[in-house]
């Protein structure tokens, strides 16, 4: 392999590596020097020698007024090759973990808003909601299960008095009519801003006017 395959195989680009090799053949040379062997910009030259010595391939000294270059001695590479082999080592290790991250950073897509109308005691069924046919609530087989473990408020009727049953379940709303007849109905809604909302309406009236069922 050829010093200019092996620099390219480093990850050298061409010009650092027109460079260094001017550099190997002509040490402690100037950017003036430089120039008028490679015939590239100055400016160029400059900011290339900037990048080998960040990468540790060149270092500079003053003499004089001057700034003279030159290569470190190749051997001096194989501590760069270890680190690099470390940190490569590091980062495939922790690939798994850093992909993860990634993925969760991602904003899912917002979810279409979307609007159900259902009409008359058919329509309400669809919604799979039964009025007016109450059931005891049995959660548990454990006697006092509901009275130890579910905490009830009540509104004073003749100051909030509601006339619609609402219902939130997963990402939908369901508003419905507590009517009995033809006009009853129900609206099922997809929009989380609205839920959240209602969700905020809910938690001010619990914290702040519903009263507590007397035991």
């Amino acid at each position: 392999m050829t010093p200019n395959e092996y620099l390219a195989k480093l990850g050298l680009s061409s010009r650092q590596i027109k460079v260094y090799l001017d550099l190997a053949a002509y040490p402690e040379s100037t950017v003036v020097e430089i120039n008028k062997r490679v015939l590239s910009p100055r400016s160029t030259i400059y900011l290339e020698l900037e990048r080998l010595i960040n990468l540790g391939f060149v270092i500079s000294k003053k003499i004089g007024k001057s700034t003279h270059y030159k290569i470190t001695d190749p051997k001096i590479l194989q501590l760069t090759l270890t680190n690099e082999a470390t940190k490569l080592e590091f980062l495939t290790s922790h690939l798994q973990s850093f992909s993860q991250n990634i993925q969760a950073l991602s904003i899912s897509p917002t979810p279409p808003k979307t609007i159900n109308i259902y009409k008359g005691p058919i329509g309400i069924k669809q919604l799979q909601i039964i009025f007016n046919q109450p059931k005891p609530l049995v959660w548990s087989d454990i006697p006092g299960f509901l009275t130890n473990n579910v905490e009830a408020k009540t509104l004073d009727e003749t100051k909030i008095k509601f006339d619609r049953l609402t219902l939130i379940y997963h990402d939908v709303l369901t508003v419905c009519s507590l009517k009995t007849d033809s006009d009853q109905y129900g609206i099922e809604i997809r929009d989380q801003l609205l839920i959240n909302s209602y969700k905020q309406i809910f938690t001010f009236l619990w914290d702040h006017v519903a009263k507590s069922l007397k035991q």
